[in-house]
């Protein structure tokens, strides 16, 4: 088979003028192919190529030739060629040469770094725009790429990156000076490293905080772990039981049960371990609050301090690895760290006591601090309990708290005061199920009847067909569950005869509030026109 790229140029022809011509033949292409000695592709090929050509050629060029693109150096072209090649890298000598070859102009050095210096003022000034105000405490730490570490300062307010430098060293001189460069900043957060601690003594840093995840995660990991071996060990105590039951003989029967012993003393010695890590571990948990649970107040740092030595101690005696004993010199060794931020907090805190007075202030700590702790769901029953009192009796200033910040009064808000001027009065749209418009509840929280008895909770259920999921509750008659009583109701009312009243409401805290609240006040009625 001959090879196309050395076909003659009259076998190339003939092959167009027959393959293009409107009467051919079926087969012809086929036909031309073993004529010409070469495959069916190849004839194609030459094929459309010539009708291509054909085309071009014959394309209709009438009136004047189209004009070639053109380049209108102007002169802010040129100053943007030379801060893109800089952004490029490209050093000041060479980009004389880029602008001669690309735009055909000559420039002298001088004007290049004119140029630059020009953009580099522009950029430092909408750095300085987009720059928010590092008020506060920095949040500051190292990560590593291949093992060079990587010095990262935070404002955990805005987010803003204020440091991301890749580094040949961590110490203390290397963290100094990006230290060097915060100015505005109060203080910084870290953990524990050493050259951070040194960085901040030699950049004279107002307040170095410690961080409270790592002790934080460090006791949850051990208490992982005890709890791991506790059921692990139990395990073994219920494996070592089956096989007493199972013993035929008394000499297995001993053995066995010597083996149920050990492994019963091991399971109730890893249990013990785990529930005394586990309470000190909550205790830790709390002693991480920056405001107390039942005054708002902020911390105090000598008896934090004081607490968490102790607690260190406690924490010791049930240590049995690495990692605990790591949490253990941890707690020691930075127990002023930990509570170093407890003053800054404080006084960041007088323009609101200025404006507040001292009690709503307390009270809107307190609310925030127990916002915070809610989610954490391992709190004992006394803990849930405290955190629940300090929701409930900070609602009604949580609902005035708009309109103090919007209009701040001209004395200092009391628990009088708030509750006074309607607590809880935010717009909340009202679902008036059962007919209730408002409903009032008793002691214990239970909703009262037309006829004023409280109504007991017969089942509740998680309402799903809402944007924010919440548990609600079904409240019965209290003459009909749960159990009848055979009287008649105080008022009458002919649901008794239909199984009783039933009302369905969430359950959770404040929900009474929507119920409570009278939207026909002038308070209301002022407060959202």
């Amino acid at each position: 088979m001959a090879i196309r790229s050395q076909m003659p140029l009259e076998d190339r022809i003939a092959i167009t003028t027959q393959m293009l011509s409107p009467e051919r033949k079926y087969g012809q292409a086929t036909e031309l192919a073993h004529t010409h000695g070469v495959s069916r592709q190849d004839v194609y090929y030459i094929a459309g190529r010539a009708h291509t050509a054909l085309e071009v050629a014959l394309l209709l060029r009438s009136g004047p030739a189209p004009a070639g693109n053109t380049l209108t150096v102007t002169p802010i072209r040129l100053e943007r060629a030379v801060v893109t090649l800089g952004l490029l890298g490209v050093s000041e000598r060479d980009s004389l040469i880029g602008l001669e070859e690309m735009l055909d102009t000559r420039r002298s050095p001088g004007y290049v770094a004119k140029v630059l210096r020009k953009a580099e003022h522009l950029a430092q000034a909408r750095n300085i725009e987009l720059l928010p105000s590092l008020s506060g405490l920095l949040a500051s730490d190292e990560i590593f790429l291949r093992d060079q570490p990587i010095l990262g300062i935070v404002h955990p307010a805005s987010l803003y990156l204020t440091c991301l430098s890749l580094t040949a060293q961590r110490d203390g001189e290397t963290w100094g000076c990006q230290f060097l460069d915060l100015a505005g900043a109060d203080g910084v957060i870290s953990d524990a490293g050493s050259g951070l601690a040194a960085g901040a003594h030699l950049a004279q840093v107002a307040c170095h905080a410690g961080d409270w995840f790592h002790p934080l995660h460090l006791a949850a990991w051990v208490d992982a772990q005890y709890e791991r071996r506790a059921y692990s060990a139990l395990a073994e105590q219920y494996e070592r039981e089956d096989s007493v039951l199972q013993a035929q003989t008394s000499k297995r029967l001993e053995n066995h049960w010597q083996k149920y012993e050990a492994a019963r003393a091991a399971a109730d010695q890893a249990i013990e371990r785990y529930d005394q890590w586990r309470e000190r571990y909550l205790k830790l948990r709390a002693l991480a609050a920056q405001f107390d649970w039942t005054t708002g107040l902020v911390c105090l740092p000598e008896q934090l301090q004081a607490d968490l030595q102790a607690l260190a101690t406690d924490f010791q005696h049930w240590a049995q690895d690495t990692r605990a004993q790591a949490l253990v010199s941890l707690l020691k060794n930075q127990a002023v760290a930990l509570t170093a931020a407890l003053p800054h907090l404080q006084h960041a805190l007088a323009p609101l006591l200025h404006s507040w007075g001292v009690e709503a202030t307390r009270m809107v700590c307190r609310l925030w601090q127990a916002l915070q702790d809610w989610a954490f769901p391992f709190w004992r029953p006394e803990q849930r309990r405290q955190l629940e009192q300090a929701i409930t009796e900070s609602l009604a200033w949580a609902a005035a708290l708009a309109s103090a910040l919007s209009t701040p009064p001209a004395t200092p808000l009391t628990s009088t005061s708030i509750f006074t001027r309607q607590a809880g009065s935010r717009a909340v749209p009202l679902a008036e199920r059962s007919g209730f418009k408002q409903c009032l509840f008793d002691a214990a929280g239970l909703p009262l009847c037309r006829a004023g008895l409280p109504m007991p909770l017969r089942s509740a259920f998680i309402c799903g067909t809402i944007l924010v999921e919440h548990k609600r509750g079904r409240f019965a008659c209290p003459l009909v569950f749960p159990q009848p009583t055979g009287q008649p109701c105080p008022c009458g009312d002919p649901h008794l005869a239909k199984g009783g009243c039933l009302v369905t409401m969430s359950t959770c805290i404040g929900a009474r509030i929507r119920y409570q609240l009278n939207r026909d006040s002038d308070l209301y009625k002022h407060v959202y026109k």
